[in-house]
């Protein structure tokens, strides 16, 4: 037989499972549905970043061109390169020049045109300086930017360079023709400025890098562990890098060498969250719920049947007399709850007729048992009275016509029903007359019994067999036979028993017969020691295992039995 289980058991933990399913699907979904949102807002910000990164590198593009044209084809600067020519006619060349380039200045960006040989600049931003006139105006100018004129001849033509004037960033081109030389300083704090870079998340810091360093946001990024490769890292990864609490998105524009980056922190993301787990946590709690609630009544309308048919069982096993006190109104319950009462009914009949069959049997048992004795006793008693009456012996064939019938009475008393040991002693005294009218032989009863005693129960001839044991077996010291019966009350294991001492003054039993009744009875019907036996079948039916009987010899000679039955008082007479 396999391990027991229980159905309810089972429900309930099926129910748990699928809870935990659904839980775990619903975070599993919210989480993916989450990370999806905030992949799309990252992509969206790298999309918006490539293109702010394309339209900065038209800018430089259109920059360039403009530097290259200028040097490579505008004839005022091809004058102004011209070493012998009058500074008289410079100024015209300056002033056309100064009107092409006002046109296509911009705010974000610095020209400058200087001459090399003499380390003097032309003009600047707007700023015009004719020949060698060094006004203090712009002197003050480039030492607000800390910039020399002479530190561009350094510069590469036609190159981007990167460089830090004063708190400004740049990138620089230059180009060169001859003793004229243009350049443009591309501010990029100020290109910032006019043309922020977008991003859907307002919180979003802008950092700019170079190949070797980075250019703004360096305490930022220093005090959120962001170093330089993690920029470079995150440069081309349409989904961002994760890195300190931070999305990291970069654009790198590899001809120009620098690179812009937008990071975001990852609480910019919290309402975003919120929005999306709210409604998904209500329809989980909610779920939550409606299977709660099925649990509830599937274990109420599922389970019902079979609880009730378990309780029903136990009180089964309680008692035979139950009955559905409350009727379920529910139809399949109701059915099940008469089935049930049938069921009860037809127990009970069967439980009744069995046990009255088991009485019956018990009952003719030990009517039997009680019947067995030897037939040749009523024949002795009738010889003796028969005799009595040749003799003449009324007065004594009366006594033993009288202790004769009690006798029989007696015997034929309700063997199932026990009798108070008051009315046993009695019939003692009646089969004691039996024996003495019978007989020449000195035979004495003494009987030492409390009057308490006398009102408890006993099994009917529970000393009859011994009595008349002693009397035919037994001869007696000095020609005299003495019969003991002392009755006492004693308690073992917390249980009171009434314990009965028989004893005589005879030879005692023999070995073989004393080995033989204090063994377990065996069979139903005996051939020997039967009036012990039936006694001892008789007490088993009567109190199962709650009796016991000894038998031994005293060490002064004689037989003694002792018999334990539970106390057991007389409600008849209260």
């Amino acid at each position: 037989m396999g391990k027991l289980y229980s159905i309810k058991y089972i429900l309930k933990r099926f129910f748990i499972i699928i809870t935990l399913l659904l839980l775990f699907i619903s975070l599993f979904y919210t989480a993916n549905l989450i990370g999806s949102s905030i992949r799309s807002k990252i992509t969206e910000d790298v999309h918006s970043l490539e293109k702010y990164a394309q339209s900065l590198a038209l800018d430089f593009s259109a920059q360039a061109n403009f530097n290259r044209t200028i040097i490579s084809s505008d004839p005022n600067l091809s004058l102004l390169s011209i070493s012998d020519y009058p500074d008289s006619k410079r100024l015209v060349s300056l002033y056309h020049l100064r009107q092409i380039i006002n046109y296509h200045d911009l705010p974000y960006c610095i020209t400058m045109l200087y001459d090399s040989d003499t380390d003097e600049a032309y003009y600047s931003s707007g700023i015009f300086w004719p020949g060698s006139q060094k006004p203090q105006q712009f002197y003050s100018f480039m030492h607000q930017l800390g910039i020399k004129v002479s530190q561009f001849s350094d510069y590469e033509c036609n190159h981007w360079f990167y460089d830090h004037f004063s708190d400004n960033n740049y990138l620089i081109i230059q180009n060169r023709k001859n003793r004229a030389n243009l350049c443009t300083l591309f501010c990029i704090e100020n290109y910032i400025k006019q043309y922020p870079v977008p991003s859907v998340c307002p919180e979003a810091a802008l950092a700019v890098f170079t190949d070797d360093s980075i250019v703004t946001r360096q305490d930022y990024l220093l005090s959120q562990q962001i170093s330089l490769a993690d920029l470079k890292g995150s440069v081309g990864n349409m989904h961002g890098t994760y890195k300190s609490g931070h999305f990291l998105c970069s654009s790198y524009l590899e001809d120009y060498g620098i690179g812009i980056s937008v990071i975001i922190p990852f609480s910019t993301f919290m309402p975003l969250i919120l929005e999306q787990s709210i409604p998904n946590l209500i329809i989980l709690i909610i779920l939550t719920a409606i299977f709660i609630i099925l649990y509830k009544l599937a274990s109420r309308f599922l389970l019902i049947p079979v609880t009730e048919i378990s309780n029903i069982s136990k009180l089964i096993e309680k008692s035979r007399g139950i009955s559905i006190t409350e009727p379920s109104r529910i139809i399949e319950i109701s059915e099940i709850q008469q089935a049930l009462t049938a069921l009860i009914k037809n127990i009970s009949e069967l439980e009744n007729d069995r046990q009255s069959e088991k009485e019956e049997k018990l009952h003719a048992l030990l009517q039997y048992y009680q019947l067995q004795t030897k037939s040749h006793f009523f024949i002795n008693c009738l010889k003796s009275l028969y005799g009595m009456l040749e003799n003449g012996q009324t007065d004594k064939m009366k006594r033993m016509i009288i202790a004769f019938s009690n006798h029989l009475r007696y015997v034929f008393h309700d063997n199932l029903s026990l009798v108070p040991l008051e009315l046993e002693l009695q019939e003692v005294e009646d089969y004691y007359q039996i024996l003495s009218l019978d007989s020449h032989k000195i035979f004495i009863l003494n009987s030492d019994v409390d009057n308490s005693l006398k009102r408890f129960l006993v099994p009917p001839l529970i000393i009859q067999s011994f009595l008349e044991n002693s009397y035919k077996y037994s001869e007696g010291r000095n020609g005299v036979l003495l019969f003991n019966i002392r009755i006492i009350k004693i308690i073992d294991e917390e249980t009171a028993y009434l314990q009965i001492h028989l004893s005589d003054n005879g030879t005692g039993y023999p070995e073989d017969i004393l080995d033989a009744i204090n063994q377990p009875v065996n069979g139903i019907f005996d051939q020997s020691n039967v009036g012990i036996n039936n006694l001892k079948r008789r007490m088993s039916i009567l109190y199962e295992n709650n009796s016991y009987m000894i038998f031994f010899n005293l060490p002064v000679g004689g037989a003694c039995s002792i018999i334990s039955v539970p106390l057991i008082p007389d409600r008849g007479n209260d």
